[in-house]
């Protein structure tokens, strides 16, 4: 299959083809492009083969040719590739259920992380106080254009610290190009005297650990955001005004449960009220 080159455009199809891939095994490519992100998280995928990235075609021809929404697994040829894209479908405010609908949809799923990455996962959070609190606030936000804009750097250390008032930790994740923001909203949350730990440019599957073992997480849209919904970490993944409607990737119980919640545009208060119960309840 080709996919589009994200972390989470790869986490929704593997939510409808997982079973498929783990039975007869999936070629997987990408686009080329930077940031290069999807060959990590592929190799933590069980069936999937990565194939590679391919500079012959971009990421917008892909989503005009890719199958059509109601494709099943006949249309999927062996020893052909196939075009793949369910954003689109979920960007439109549809459920990803009703994405290649013949096919059920895996909302939670195992990643196949080695020994050693849950090992420095556990290395990253040792002697931490709980509940410990993930935070992934990207770079993307602060300085592109109004649309993709959420909170700024003083807004972040508000949460963060309002929901750790009674006590825990917080451990930032990101990738090299998030240094800036990271390091800026990290620097006051560890200044009012909260444990910090900064996972900037680890890897993927080390990140992954890390996020999977904690009690909460709050995340810019992204991958990140996507798999803390896929791992059952209580959650909540910010939206952009320019993706109101981003929602249909979530589990309906975690929908209904409030455990993960894709939202947009919240008010830095709104998400503190929300995410309280999951990160004070947590026995520090």
């Amino acid at each position: 299959i080709l996919c589009p080159p994200g972390i989470g455009d790869l986490s929704w199809i593997y939510s409808k083809l997982g079973a498929l891939a783990r039975e007869q095994g999936l070629w997987l490519g990408t686009p080329d492009g930077q940031p290069r992100r999807c060959a990590d998280f592929a190799r933590l995928l069980p069936g999937i083969t990565w194939a590679g990235y391919d500079p012959g075609f971009t990421t917008a021809w892909l989503l005009a040719n890719a199958l059509p929404d109601d494709a099943g697994p006949d249309d999927l040829v062996p020893g052909q590739w196939s075009l793949l894209a369910a954003n689109r479908h979920l960007e439109d405010g549809k459920p990803l259920s009703s994405w290649l609908p013949s096919l059920p949809a895996e909302y939670h799923y195992t990643l196949n992380l080695e020994a050693e990455e849950v090992l420095a996962g556990e290395d990253w959070l040792d002697e931490l106080p709980r509940p410990i609190l993930a935070v992934y606030t990207s770079n993307r936000g602060k300085d592109e254009h109004a649309a993709w804009k959420l909170w700024n750097a003083p807004e972040w250390a508000q949460v963060v610290l309002t929901l750790l008032a009674r006590g825990g930790s917080a451990v930032f994740l990101g990738a090299e190009w998030d240094r800036d923001r990271t390091e800026d909203v990290a620097q006051r949350v560890s200044g009012a005297g909260v444990p910090v730990r900064r996972l900037i440019g680890e890897p993927l599957g080390v990140a992954l650990a890390v996020l999977q073992n904690s009690n909460a997480a709050i995340a810019y849209p992204s991958g990140i955001g996507i798999l803390a919904s896929v791992l059952s970490v209580p959650s909540v993944m910010l939206l952009p005004v320019c993706l109101p409607r981003l929602t249909g990737y979530v589990d309906p119980k975690d929908a209904e449960s409030g455990r993960h919640r894709a939202w947009c545009c919240p008010a830095p208060e709104a998400v503190i009220e929300h995410l309280r119960p999951f990160v004070q309840g947590v026995r520090v």
